[in-house]
């Protein structure tokens, strides 16, 4: 069913639009802050400052307004918070934290 253009959220994958018969469905939410952390090194620093840092810290603002949203609407979400950026290391810690949580039980 799609969302009318008047909606605030604008897609179904907005915490607010999903059904309550489909709250029991995990959400991890997980994402970098933008600042360099331990997988930034020095060969991609003008990659990793210039790109990765930039839509690190948009999908950063993003996730924390799912975040909140899923809160208000009651859903609850696992989440992580890096610091780095849009790199594969910081990715790979993510996932090994959901399944050190219990995330894919």
């Amino acid at each position: 069913m799609p969302i009318s253009a008047g909606h605030p959220c604008g897609n179904k994958g907005c915490p607010a639009v999903i059904p309550r018969g489909k709250r029991f469905c995990p959400i991890f939410v997980g994402s970098g802050n933008g600042l360099f952390g331990r997988y930034n090194a020095l060969p991609n620093v003008f990659d990793d400052l210039f790109q990765g840092s930039t839509l690190e810290f948009l999908a950063f603002t993003q996730a924390k307004a799912f975040q909140a949203a899923a809160a208000l609407s009651g859903l609850p979400v696992m989440s992580y918070d890096a610091v780095g950026t849009h790199s594969w290391g910081y990715w790979q810690d993510m996932v090994w934290n959901a399944k050190s949580r219990g995330f894919f039980r």
